[in-house]
């Protein structure tokens, strides 16, 4: 783990081909920081609650980012390989009364961890569930 995330807390993913852990992007400098500057090898898995922009100036690598709607516990979107430079938004039509959050992943992460197949297999608004892919007490976790 790099040490800008040492002391950071973390919540187990739960997706459809294995758990990961993942950093929750609190505070200011956790949140500003994020995966600026680091190379793909040091990237972990970042999660923003409460997120409906990032961006990736500053940062080495594309990475994988996929969006997620944690009052419903599924997956909205998913943007593989988003290069340096660029910015997203969380996708259109998503009220803004719902807790949003983003998910950085190191390059291919969201294919490995079947997070794009769980996306692709159907449309986004179709409202794609993540029955096995987001467990119960991570959503309790960020709702907090």
């Amino acid at each position: 783990m790099h040490r800008r995330f040492e002391g950071a807390p973390t919540v187990a993913l739960h997706c459809p081909w294995g758990p990961v852990q993942v950093v929750l992007a609190e505070g200011f400098r956790r949140r500003f920081l994020g995966l600026m500057g680091l190379s793909a090898e040091e990237i972990e898995p970042l999660l923003f609650p409460r997120c409906r922009s990032i961006h990736t100036h500053g940062m080495r690598t594309p990475i994988d980012l996929v969006w997620l709607d944690l009052d419903e516990a599924r997956v909205l979107e998913v943007v593989e390989s988003l290069k340096p430079g660029r910015g997203a938004r969380a996708p259109r039509g998503v009220p803004r009364s719902r807790n949003i959050a983003a998910l950085e992943l190191a390059p291919g992460e969201a294919s490995r961890l079947g997070l794009a197949r769980v996306s692709n297999e159907r449309h986004a608004a179709e409202a794609v569930g993540l029955a096995g892919v987001m467990e119960d007490p991570l959503v309790r976790v960020l709702r907090a």
